[in-house]
């Protein structure tokens, strides 16, 4: 399948420590001898793929998220910080830093996206012109989302505070 040289796919990860379920889960530990933690795992594999060509993290505004602009200067990635409550902000900023033209978003707090659907996925949001596709007919926590960049500020513009 040949996309269009034009469209960019950006991984954004929306970060943050004060999740309901367990605190700062993403930089938990996944693999204690080798030091790996939730989100490298993520942004590890997230990596390897051919068509994603960028990774951002998303981080919300707060001291208890410094972690996460720590770990983005540790690791050399890109990074915006936003509003904390405003998820699509974070996304919209993280796509337009990177130059996106779609966002690939699945949460950085879950270690095992399908990741052998990525190109499959990616090849279909192309070839239909779709604005948004959701893989998401699976276990919770392995799908993923891949939206256009514009149709998110079209949401995040024309849609409700909730």
């Amino acid at each position: 399948m040949n996309i269009p040289l034009d469209r960019k796919l950006v991984v954004a990860l929306a970060c943050r420590n004060q999740g309901t379920r367990l605190y700062g889960k993403p930089l938990q530990n996944l693999n204690i001898e080798k030091n790996i933690s939730v989100i490298d795992n993520v942004i590890q594999c997230l990596g390897n793929i051919d068509c994603i060509d960028d990774i951002v993290l998303g981080i919300a505004e707060g001291n208890e998220n410094i972690s996460y602009v720590d770990y983005s200067k540790e690791k050399n990635l890109t990074y915006i910080i936003g509003d904390e409550t405003d998820v699509l902000q974070r996304l919209i900023l993280s796509g337009d830093k990177a130059g996106a033209t779609d966002i690939f978003r699945t949460t950085s707090e879950s270690p095992f996206p399908c990741f052998e659907f990525i190109q499959k996925v990616w090849d279909y949001h192309n070839t239909h012109m779709l604005d948004a596709t959701f893989f998401d007919d699976v276990i919770d926590g392995c799908g993923f989302e891949i939206i256009r960049l514009d149709a998110l500020k079209k949401a995040h513009k024309e849609g409700e505070d909730r």
